[in-house]
């Protein structure tokens, strides 16, 4: 998993990336992308790093690691989403923004 995520940065890092002409063509597995971002978060959880806005249980759910080591899917309602509304545009870094969303 992290080498697919060096590969997605270097992707973003390359010259002219963003904008450019280049016929350069990069393609990944989204469902792989999700389960790297979802060992960073288990990470993250696991090293206390993130504060909730309200008293909340941060623990790791069993279920992420059963994604995480592909013996189950990712819940349709969760995963790594692109907004694909004309004009729209991301306030992070590389016009990436990253959202913890809780569960209803």
């Amino acid at each position: 998993l992290d080498a697919i995520a060096v590969h997605l940065f270097q992707a973003f890092d390359e010259e002219g990336a963003s904008g450019s002409h280049s016929q350069c063509l990069h393609l990944f597995s989204g469902h792989d992308l999700e389960r790297w971002l979802l060992k960073v978060l288990c990470g993250i959880v696991s090293a206390k790093g993130l504060r909730a806005e309200t008293e909340t249980d941060l623990s790791i759910p069993d279920y992420w690691l059963a994604i995480l080591f592909g013996l189950a899917e990712f819940p349709p309602d969760q995963g790594l989403y692109i907004c694909r509304s004309p004009g729209h545009v991301f306030s992070g870094p590389r016009g990436l923004q990253f959202y913890v969303a809780q569960p209803n």
